[in-house]
């Protein structure tokens, strides 16, 4: 543990000391904009990945350039919390998550939403991913927000797992009709 993530907000001390002596050196901080290129890196492979599967997945040519403005934006917001997972020499995870308001007809007013939680395949099955989260949990907890939810590609079929292993449940259902496809 380093003195700069001893005193980060919703940092777990125990949580995060225990990965690193399982599975080396591997820091969960907040990003900075320097992280940006590396997060870009992170996100074209997630990409690439569900596009291989699902061609709403799949990225224009100006998509690099409008995710790092989104992403950047998102550093700099209150609302929202961009982390990063660095080994000793490269980031090897990154997540984003922004609190949401629901619709004004219902009681619980927010959550916070998970857009992006993806860990470069030489690190998955170590705790990245549960670190990242364990993160955002806290931070959520923090801002007293009582609800996360994660959008999750039916086509994914390891990323359907870990958020079950995360104790995330499925409550609805997003449907779509393609009409170049149905007509």
């Amino acid at each position: 543990m380093t003195e700069r993530t001893r005193h980060l907000p919703g940092f777990l001390p125990a949580k995060t000391d225990r990965y690193m002596e399982e599975t080396g050196n591997i820091t969960i901080r907040p990003a900075t904009v320097d992280d940006v290129p590396h997060i870009l890196r992170l996100w074209r492979e997630l990409m690439d990945y569900h596009a291989a599967r699902d061609r709403i997945f799949t990225v224009p040519p100006d998509g690099p350039e409008n995710c790092q403005a989104w992403i950047e934006h998102n550093i700099r917001s209150d609302r929202s919390l961009v982390l990063v997972a660095e080994s000793t020499c490269a980031v090897v995870g990154y997540c984003i998550a922004v609190i949401t308001p629901y619709p004004p007809v219902l009681a619980l007013k927010e959550y916070c939403e998970i857009y992006d939680l993806a860990v470069t395949e030489a690190h998955r099955r170590r705790g990245v991913g549960e670190a990242l989260f364990e993160r955002v949990k806290a931070w959520c907890r923090e801002k007293a927000i009582p609800r996360i939810e994660a959008k999750v590609a039916v086509t994914n079929e390891q990323s359907t797992r870990f958020w079950r292993k995360m104790g995330l449940a499925p409550y609805m259902e997003i449907m779509h009709y393609d009409l170049k496809e149905q007509g």
